[in-house]
């Protein structure tokens, strides 16, 4: 029944084909022009022990890995809307992107220097100047020129990054609006730790019969 009516679906079929080769060219043109190169897809973790006692077990959807810093970043896809906020980091509605970062920076024995997300999305825009910029990933990333570099190593010839939200002034400085989400070493610690406690405290109030439903309510929602 599934198939009966694909005979109809011409257009739909047609567009996911041609969105399926764009997303996976995206990639391509991301992975050959940084220096993290894929390790693992659905890299699979378990026996993740928490202060708690309970363990914790998880796949990441991409794991990378530069060799020359000996350090890793994290990539979820995503087919919705969603953009990494401080805010539902802060009130825990999203960290399970930072809490993976810990995990496996004790797993791997390697440095972590950024979680993003990568858009699963036919979009266009009159602003785009590549192809790809669509696909722009979006997230947390260490605030080092070096680990920015190594992201986009475009970046050494031009001042914009059409990989990461990334824009360098003339002077060598990075663009006001692209810092917000470019963390200091400390920082980068921090949130993890922040993420970490948040997930700790909620397996705690779970394992102490506390499920009331708590929904969380802000301006838009």
């Amino acid at each position: 029944d599934a198939y009966k009516n694909l005979k109809d679906k011409k257009y739909e079929i047609k567009n996911l084909r041609q969105e399926a080769v764009r997303f996976c060219s995206a990639i391509k043109y991301q992975i050959d022009n940084t220096d993290y190169k894929p390790k693992q897809t659905e890299y699979k973790f378990e026996n993740y022990k928490l202060p708690s006692g309970l363990t914790l077990k998880g796949f990441v959807d991409r794991l990378d890995i530069c060799d020359q810093n000996n350090s890793f970043r994290v990539i979820d896809y995503k087919t919705g809307q969603d953009k990494f906020s401080f805010q539902t980091t802060y009130y825990g509605l999203k960290i399970q992107l930072i809490v993976y970062l810990k995990v496996l920076q004790d797993i791997l024995n390697k440095k972590p220097v950024s979680a993003m997300y990568m858009p699963v999305k036919n979009s266009f825009s009159n602003e785009q100047t590549t192809e790809f910029e669509s696909y722009k990933l979006d997230g947390i990333i260490l605030n080092d020129k070096g680990v920015l570099y190594r992201t986009d190593k475009q970046l050494i010839d031009n001042l914009s990054s059409d990989i990461i939200n990334v824009t360098f002034k003339k002077d060598g400085e990075v663009q006001s609006h692209c810092a917000n989400n470019m963390l200091s070493g400390v920082e980068f610690e921090d949130l993890m730790e922040y993420c970490c406690k948040i997930l700790n405290g909620a397996v705690d109030e779970m394992l102490n019969g506390y499920i009331q439903p708590k929904p969380f309510v802000n301006d838009l929602k």
